[in-house]
């Protein structure tokens, strides 16, 4: 919750669902934690983490039959702990089981991490995305962006990466998959414009930075921001006019949606370009498949299984797993006129607000970083004096004794 991606993904994510439990860091942050006793980590553990909210993925040359076995083997020593039973848990209301919306208003964050390096942060871009069970606008969506960033040729890299004054060392695209995707853009190695030759900033009290906690800040208005907006001017161009460049709150983001995604929208995309990249993502698949079997069916047969109650109520009970389909969805788009590729563009880009999030490194976070953290663990040290500390030791060692995992399959 500390480094760049961690806090960019964190923030990220709180902007695309406002109003959604998605917008929580699953694992948990450290105040939070720090709040929890032992008792109800367990409690909560022996309430959720159960067989009956397990699934067991098994691909490759393995007799089902030996796998089966192992399993019920297992089950029946983890009854035996239960005391013969299974807990009779009543039916709980999963956080994730309600549809988030559609985000509804542009929303942009500046947050400062960390860094000894002042010279390059990131720019991360989302919008939310279709439904899990969407499989063929979520497919087409990749097969688009694939287009967009793919190699030194393509728009993106023409006008980010490979260019003259490149703002950014690399862009990715992903789709993350949830009841309601998330389309999210990274640019990594973005140039801070602020940053003096010394690795500090020439600007000590940046406006829209936080305040070293990690916890960002800085305009959820629902302004997209303006790259002529702020300051006397930057090193990189007409483009990003701003005191910090491209790290200009919403500057970068102007760009892409102006000069890389508007054009194509308007003019149109060139003849044939489309079906090519259809057809390059149906071997890059096959490819994926070939090379990281376990990976590529974790990808697309665990959303099926982990998502089935909502695929089932939007496509119907009879649907099957579409993502193991995608061979027939592709060859569809490969017949796809401009129409529906602009069409998809603004729907899902153009037209729909977006959200921003600007990392910019800061040394001084990462100063006071590492003193909190050295107060806090002086204070702590303090309080329990020599002999507190001794039998916390003790208590630690016990207990990592007594939880280690056991052998699986069972030994006997």
């Amino acid at each position: 919750e500390s480094t760049e991606d961690d806090l960019a993904d964190i923030n990220l994510y709180q902007l695309l669902y406002p109003a959604s439990p998605y917008s929580f860091e699953c694992g948990g942050l450290t105040p939070d934690i720090a709040t929890l006793s032992n008792e109800e980590v367990r409690a909560y553990h022996a309430r959720f983490y159960t067989p009956e909210n397990c699934l067991v993925l098994v691909h490759g040359l393995v007799p089902i039959a030996s796998i089966q076995e192992a399993l019920d083997e297992w089950y029946d020593q983890w009854l035996k702990r239960q005391g013969g039973a299974s807990p009779n848990t009543p039916e709980q209301a999963k956080c994730w089981a309600d549809m988030p919306p559609r985000l509804s208003a542009p929303a942009s964050r500046v947050v400062e991490f960390g860094a000894e390096d002042e010279h390059v942060g990131s720019v991360h871009v989302g919008w939310s995305g279709p439904t899990i069970a969407d499989v063929e606008t979520c497919t087409a969506l990749e097969v688009l962006f694939r287009f967009l960033h793919e190699g030194p040729a393509s728009p993106m890299a023409q006008k980010f990466t490979e260019c003259d004054n490149p703002v950014a060392s690399e862009a990715q695209f992903s789709i993350d998959l949830r009841l309601r995707t998330a389309i999210t853009l990274e640019f990594a190695g973005v140039p801070n414009a602020l940053a003096s030759d010394d690795g500090t900033d020439e600007d000590d009290d940046q406006d829209g930075s936080d305040d070293g906690s990690g916890s960002g800040s800085g305009s959820e208005s629902g302004s997209m921001g303006s790259a002529g907006s702020g300051g006397s001017g930057g090193s990189m161009g007409s483009e990003y006019p701003g005191e910090m460049g491209p790290l200009e709150a919403g500057a970068l983001r102007a760009v892409l949606l102006e000069k890389v995604l508007r054009p194509l929208a308007v003019d149109g995309f060139p003849k044939g370009a489309m079906a090519k990249a259809a057809a390059r993502h149906s071997i890059k698949l096959l490819e994926e498949c070939e090379d990281e079997p376990s990976e590529a069916l974790q990808g697309y047969v665990l959303p099926e299984l982990l998502f089935a109650a909502s695929i089932a109520s939007e496509r119907g009970p009879d649907a099957g797993c579409s993502r193991l389909n995608l061979a027939a969805i592709l060859k569809d788009l490969e017949g796809k006129d401009d129409a529906f590729w602009q069409a998809l563009l603004k729907e899902w880009l153009l037209d729909a607000p977006s959200a921003e999030v600007v990392m910019v490194p800061s040394k001084k976070v990462a100063e006071k970083k590492a003193a909190d953290a050295k107060e806090d663990q002086e204070k702590r040290q303090k309080k329990e004096g020599k002999k507190g500390l001794k039998v916390l030791q003790e208590a630690l060692d016990a207990a990592v004794v007594k939880n280690a995992p056991l052998p699986f399959p069972p030994t006997g």
